[in-house]
């Protein structure tokens, strides 16, 4: 028994000294640590914005598709609202209805070519990079796409049920 007890103290005393460790400690160079000085100075200094590279890139990932649709949306309506929409779309006639239609056909098939598009490409980025500013931008454009696509959309079958409601043939306009 008293060699048990001998034996756990001796290792007892063995990993105390391995622990605290057995060389001497030696002082600093004078030189390695920051003064407080040099501490404060670089605490004041201003630090660079992290997000302006990303806001950046996600500016000019979207510059494009506005730049698309603004040059093929000429002659679309995208800021009044379905009624104000309806009420001139009542005082139309047939001949003026159908050109205006045909553009809101050719819009909503680009848009939706374009979201397709948009949406290979965020399909194809591995789970990984699912967080990184590109795929935040681009399922932000593919968002904004949708919501335009909606939105043409409905108008369009404003268009088409004035055209029909006039007797017009809408065969040529399905999408």
């Amino acid at each position: 028994m008293k060699r048990v007890l001998k034996l756990t103290l001796l290792c007892l005393a063995v990993l105390m000294f391995s622990a605290t460790g057995c060389k001497k400690s030696q002082p600093e160079p004078a030189g390695s640590q920051p003064t407080l000085e040099e501490i404060e100075k670089s605490m004041m200094e201003p630090m660079p914005p992290p997000v302006a590279p990303a806001a950046e890139e996600i500016e000019k990932a979207v510059e494009p598709v506005v730049e698309d649709a603004q040059k093929t949306a000429e002659g679309i309506d995208f800021a009044g609202s379905i009624e104000s929409l309806k009420a001139i779309v009542a005082q139309m006639d047939l001949a003026a209805l159908l050109p205006v239609a045909e553009k809101y056909k050719t819009e909503i098939l680009a848009k939706k070519e374009l979201l397709q598009s948009k949406t290979d490409k965020l399909g194809g980025i591995p789970l990984a990079e699912k967080l990184s500013a590109e795929a935040r931008a681009l399922t932000d454009e593919v968002k904004q796409l949708t919501l335009d696509l909606n939105g043409l959309k409905a108008r369009f079958d404003v268009y088409v049920s004035a055209i029909k409601d006039k007797g017009g043939d809408i065969s040529k306009l399905s999408i």
